[in-house]
């Protein structure tokens, strides 16, 4: 169950990570977005979710299909992660064809 959150928790972190940096005011080059989720990933595959923790907004929005209603918020997050600190463990993983979007152009 743990393994099926934290993938669940990958995804729903990549979507929040690439919508993070598309609301940067300058452009965040790909690698450098791939950059940032390998080294959070890393850090979460030893149990440590700061570096996530680190990534996200202040108003961060989660959505997990285990839990009844959507975490709004760095703190509530902080709050959420808390029980799992340190039990999570990914001893390899492989990030198939990593790629960025590219930034949408703000409408009018």
């Amino acid at each position: 169950m743990v393994l099926r959150r934290s993938l669940t928790a990958l995804g729903s972190l990549a979507i929040i990570l690439a919508t993070a940096c598309a609301a940067a005011t300058t452009p965040v080059q790909a690698d450098t977005i791939i950059a940032l989720e390998r080294g959070a990933l890393d850090r979460w595959g030893r149990g440590d979710p700061q570096g996530y923790l680190d990534l996200y907004a202040r108003h961060v929005t989660y959505f997990d299909p285990m839990r009844d209603k959507r975490i709004d918020g760095l703190e509530a997050m902080k709050q959420a992660l808390e029980p799992i600190k340190g039990l999570v463990k990914v001893d390899r993983y492989e990030m198939v064809g990593p790629r960025s979007l590219p930034q949408a152009t703000p409408r009018s």
